[in-house]
């Protein structure tokens, strides 16, 4: 990492609103440390940071769309509580080229060749 450090958080003086917001901010390498809290926001990493619970609990919640896009080599999440409305669209994705790999409950996993991954969850019954 580089050593840039940006804080998020509404009860921090000078943070950054939003994940997002500090992503946009951040260098190659930096860390983005994130206040307890819910941040409502679809997150899309495109440089390699290190994005990190500080101190209690961050729920990172997406009402619609994908809630973390991975468009970088790698990216370091810890301590982060993804959620997503329960929704189940097997056949878009598959319309899309993917391919259902495994399921477990409601939960499923679907891979694309080029080697992208895609975690997912259903209210419906899965067959």
């Amino acid at each position: 990492m580089n050593g840039e450090l940006l804080v998020v958080g509404a009860d921090r003086a000078g943070a950054f609103p939003s994940i997002g917001a500090a992503r946009a901010a951040a260098r190659p390498g930096a860390t983005i440390s994130v206040r307890p809290g819910r941040y409502e926001e679809n997150l899309v990493v495109d440089r390699m940071v290190s994005i990190n619970a500080d101190g209690g609990e961050v729920e990172v919640h997406a009402a619609g769309g994908s809630v973390l896009v991975v468009d970088t080599e790698g990216v370091q999440l810890r301590g982060l509580r993804i959620t997503w409305p329960p929704v189940c669209t097997f056949a878009a994705i598959m319309a899309a080229g993917w391919v259902v790999t495994g399921g477990a409950g409601w939960l499923w996993l679907a891979a694309l060749a080029s080697g992208g991954v895609l975690l997912g969850r259903c209210m419906e019954k899965w067959l």
